[in-house]
Order: C-alpha cells, then structure tokens, then sequence
C-alpha cells in the first residue's frame, strides 16, 4: 500500500535470535491484523507486537533462545 509506510530497528540483548525473529514476523503479523485493515492502526501494532511475543513462544526453534530484543517501530500514513 502506497500510503503507508513501516520502520523498525530492533536491537538483540545477549545474541541476535529474537531481533532477526521479529525482523522477519513483526511486519507481517501486522500487515495481516484485522485491525491494521480497517484502520486501526494502534491497536494493529499493539496486537502485533503481543502476537510475535506469541508466536516466538509457540515457535519450537525459540524454545532455547536465552536473548532477547528490543525494538523502535513507526508506522507512517498519510493523512
């Protein structure tokens, strides 16, 4: 969609694991939100990033990850 745009660092604490993990998911959980959809768009990232935390829990590969991450995100629309 031309009209918006999303950024985001993230930064690994104790390895890189969790920050390349979100760097893959983040924006796509938020692109499929129901939420980010109809417009919502606090809401759509604030699900998001709650729904990578789940999914990196559910995911078997992470389940031994010790790191971790932080992140700075915006996502920018036109008014």
């Amino acid at each position: 969609v031309s009209d918006r745009a999303f950024f985001a660092v993230y930064d690994g604490h104790g390895g890189d694991r969790v920050a390349k993990y979100a760097g893959i998911h983040l924006h796509e959980l938020l692109l499929n939100s129901s939420e980010y959809k109809d417009g919502d768009y606090h809401a759509a990232l604030k699900k998001s990033f709650l729904g990578l935390d789940e999914k990196m829990r559910d995911d078997k590969q992470m389940l031994n990850v010790k790191s971790g991450a932080t992140a700075v995100a915006t996502l920018v629309t036109r008014m």
